[in-house]
């Protein structure tokens, strides 16, 4: 279901949206939501926001918390946001080459409607 609303991306494209959200995500999560109400709330806050829609989504959101305590633990280990950043665009590029790779396999699978 995600891959086919975010559809067929180009890798650079794929790259794109792994940096910016790690480090817009990052930057608001860890360096200021952990900062201000703790690592907990921060990793919370984080899985709420990534809860989809339906049941199918709830593993998705287990991920989110976990991943945003290993996150957040990095913050606090290293002191800073560097590392936690490279963290989210690994998972985030990673995720993202996977979901372009199904939509292209469901897509070369599926007739065009023309």
């Amino acid at each position: 279901m995600l891959a086919r609303l975010i559809g067929p991306l180009a890798k650079g494209e794929q790259a794109a949206l792994a940096v910016v959200s790690a480090i817009g995500e990052e930057v608001f999560f860890r360096g200021a939501v952990q900062s201000w109400l703790g690592l907990y709330a921060a990793a919370a806050l984080f899985a709420l926001l990534h809860v989809g829609p339906g049941r199918v989504f709830r593993l998705w959101t287990l991920f989110a918390i976990a991943g945003g305590l290993a996150f957040g633990t990095l913050v606090v280990w290293r002191g800073a946001l560097g590392a936690a950043i490279v963290a989210h665009f690994v998972v985030n590029q990673t995720q993202l080459a996977r979901l372009a790779r199904l939509e292209a396999e469901r897509a070369a699978r599926e007739p065009s409607a023309v």
